[in-house]
């Protein structure tokens, strides 16, 4: 997503959710890249669940932009949202943020 996008659906999210409700998000840190030798990026994701566990790869090209922890920090404080919890671990990070 574009940050317009982004700005979008923030400002979607913040308009439909409850009062008091959560939105949560995860992503990987993405920094902006412009080598031609390295065009797209792949992130293993292992998500554990009570009764499941799944391991998959979440992939993409390389941004234009660097979209991070900070970034989103930032529109989170454009949109009204307040930050419930943040978590970074290595490349992932997520964010609960409540109306």
């Amino acid at each position: 997503m574009t940050t317009k996008d982004h700005e979008r659906v923030f400002g979607e999210v913040f308009r439909v959710l409850k009062e008091n409700g959560l939105f949560k998000i995860w992503d990987v840190q993405l920094t902006r890249h412009e080598s031609v030798d390295k065009p797209g990026f792949t992130v293993p994701v292992e998500v554990i669940l009570p009764n499941i566990k799944i391991s998959t790869c979440y992939g993409s090209y390389w941004p234009k932009e660097s979209y991070d922890l900070d970034y989103y920090i930032e529109m989170v404080r454009s949109t009204g949202f307040t930050i419930a919890a943040k978590n970074q671990r290595n490349s992932s990070f997520s964010l609960f943020l409540r109306k």
